[in-house]
């Protein structure tokens, strides 16, 4: 289960030991039938409310789902020793950190032969253009993704591939590649799918940019910039998160509490917790699904304006009203043990997304220019900053015979494009060197 999620309903079983035992009776008595007024208003508003909900319909046939041979990759993937595994993630990262280190490449370059079946199933999910992974929903929050780490590495296998590969079209090939890989995990309809998607695309990202300097604007260079796709789209993996929330209301009726334990618990907070759980959770799912409307509403706004911006607003402001409520914050924590997990995430699929695909699309409009005139442009025309509060556009300057571009990033602040410290690795701003 999600930390986050786990150290809060410690929490939980707390609040509701101090819970007044007539307010537990009002909720035996009024729960259930708010629940249900609350799910025949979700059902009529399209959002999802069963595991069978999150099925694709149609069904994507087997010639185009790359979801069994992404799970065949993973089965074969940690089959490996994990030495070799760790030994092999270690390599990647270093070479993608220093691609003119001999040493490195010649290791990497052996790596690739012995591993070059796991690397061609890689390259064989990608090429489809679906992705069920038919997870089965209806464990909840004790669903594991063990696929996702996975494909955090072969991104970064195909992406070190381009840095090695001795002409453009090998190399624009691979990085379209791990692109594509961000693009089908970001089919699963649950949030930490949504964030892999963009980790993997900020991995092809930077090998798109070291590409684009080494070998130049082309036609290639353009087609490998819609392989990146669309940001996540914020209906599909709310979705899956009100699936994943709802099915843990049920495991909590059942008594089921031990599962969201931890081992800093002690055993009267859990018999609490499995105590009130039966009475309280209809009254908790009813305030998550009022929570998870609401969270509909705005991604349906953002999605026609744009501005997803207001959707982070929204949580915050909401988190800031349930926070105030302090008679009812017994009967909202099902709703509060989610939005620490959404306040900062919920919006970081589409801003960055978003600023990692200005970026890409300026450095080879800016390489464009400088093919055509011998010099970057004093003042060139630049889209808007993600990040930026204001909505300025992406900042930009002459450095030398080259430039720097950049984005505020998520801490939306100009720290003058200097892309982390080095005391604490903290990240600032999206920096682009041409």
């Amino acid at each position: 289960m999600n930390p986050t999620r786990r150290s809060i309903l410690k929490w939980s079983g707390l609040a509701l030991a101090s819970s007044p035992v007539v307010g537990l009776l009002t909720l035996s008595i009024s729960g259930p039938s708010l629940l249900e007024r609350q799910r025949a208003a979700a059902r009529r508003e399209g959002i999802p409310l069963t595991p069978e909900d999150l099925r694709p319909n149609p069904p994507i046939p087997d010639s185009q789902n790359a979801g069994p041979l992404l799970k065949e990759l993973t089965k074969r993937y940690r089959a490996l020793p994990e030495k070799e595994r760790i030994a092999w993630e270690k390599l990647s990262g270093d070479l993608l950190k220093a691609p003119e280190d001999e040493a490195l490449r010649a290791t990497f370059l052996d790596s690739e032969q012995r591993y070059a079946t796991l690397i061609h199933l890689a390259q064989d999910a990608s090429a489809l253009p679906h992705c069920d992974m038919a997870y089965d929903w209806s464990q909840g929050p004790d669903l594991l993704f063990p696929e996702f780490a996975v494909l955090r590495q072969f991104a970064r296998i195909l992406t070190a591939k381009a840095y090695l590969a001795s002409d453009a079209t090998h190399a624009w090939t691979s990085i379209a590649q791990a692109a594509q890989l961000g693009n089908r995990i970001g089919e699963t309809p649950c949030l930490i799918a949504a964030l892999v998607s963009v980790a993997i695309h900020a991995i092809a990202d930077k090998g798109y940019i070291a590409t684009l300097k080494r070998f130049g604007p082309s036609q290639q260079a353009h087609a490998t910039l819609a392989a990146f796709g669309a940001p996540p789209d914020p209906e599909l993996y709310f979705g899956g998160e009100v699936i994943l929330s709802t099915v843990a209301m049920k495991q909590m009726r059942q008594g089921r509490v031990q599962s969201f334990s931890d081992e800093s618990e002690t055993p009267d907070t859990n018999r609490t917790l499995a105590l009130v759980a039966p009475v309280a959770t209809p009254y908790w799912e009813k305030q998550l699904l009022l929570f998870w409307r609401g969270a509909f509403v705005q991604a349906r706004k953002c999605k026609q304006t744009g501005d997803y911006e207001a959707l982070g607003k929204w949580f915050d402001a909401t988190v800031g009203e349930w926070q105030k409520d302090k008679l009812n914050i017994p009967q909202n924590l099902m709703v509060l043990i989610l939005t620490p997990v959404f306040s900062e995430a919920a919006v970081k699929p589409h801003l960055h997304t978003a600023a990692l695909r200005h970026l890409r699309e300026t450095a080879l409009a800016l390489l464009e220019e400088k093919a055509k005139t011998g010099s970057f442009p004093d003042s060139p025309t630049l889209p808007a900053d993600p990040f930026s509060p204001d909505k300025q556009p992406l900042r930009y300057r002459k450095d030398g015979a080259g430039c720097l571009l950049y984005s505020i990033g998520q801490d939306h602040t100009d720290d003058g494009g200097v892309a982390k410290r080095e005391k604490n690795s903290e990240k600032l701003d999206l920096v682009v060197r041409l």
